[in-house]
């Protein structure tokens, strides 16, 4: 399969699926496997790894955190 193919069914997928479509490709690839069709189980795999970049990091990955202090200086004023 080439790129446009594989971009073709990741997109497929993630509208028919959504956040599942990921692991649907991933069992398919799996299937093949066992079957021993090598070349099938590859392409879903490709396929499983266009619909992660699709996808994008969730979201608990790309929120970042405010640097918090570490501890506190004697005396120091507390902020409300």
């Amino acid at each position: 399969m080439d790129m446009n193919e594989i971009n073709d069914y990741a997109r497929r997928l993630l509208d028919a699926h959504g956040d599942k479509a990921e692991r649907e490709a991933a069992q398919k690839a799996a299937e093949c496997d066992q079957q021993g069709d090598n070349d099938q189980a590859r392409d879903w795999r490709r396929i499983q790894a266009a619909i992660k970049e699709m996808h994008g990091p969730h979201e608990s990955c790309s929120r970042k955190r405010s640097p918090q202090p570490r501890f506190r200086l004697r005396g120091a004023a507390c902020e409300a």
